[in-house]
């Protein structure tokens, strides 16, 4: 089975990081995003608007990412290509779901078989 990644251009969003007052002592973190125009979804796999990729970009991780230069650099996971049919990814040691479980290659294999 082969898999062809392709990495976009990443579009900014400019956020800014509020705080909101929760009681008297307790504070908690609030972002707070100004945009214009509207969101087709959140789901990184059937986004095609503007503004839900630039969302999506800066909620999930890719595998790798583009340098300046156009080069493919690891980010979640490090790979490798022993053939040219082939390309062997390894999660980084120390990737973390948002409850703090380690992101293992099985999930990995799940979301690109979700994918495809």
């Amino acid at each position: 089975m082969v898999f062809i990644l392709t990495v976009g251009t990443a579009i900014t969003v400019y956020a800014t990081a509020c705080i909101a007052a929760v009681g008297a002592e307790e504070a908690t973190p609030v972002l707070r995003i100004g945009v214009v125009g509207g969101m087709d979804t959140l789901n990184p796999f059937t986004a095609r608007a503007a503004l839900s990729l630039a969302v999506v970009s800066k909620v999930y991780e890719p595998l790798v990412v583009r340098g300046s230069g156009g080069e493919i650099l690891p980010w979640l996971a490090s790979f490798e290509t022993p053939d040219a049919g082939t390309i062997r990814f390894r999660v980084v040691e120390g990737a973390v779901w948002h409850d703090g479980k380690a992101v293992t290659a099985e999930d990995v294999a799940f979301t690109i078989s979700t994918i495809i």
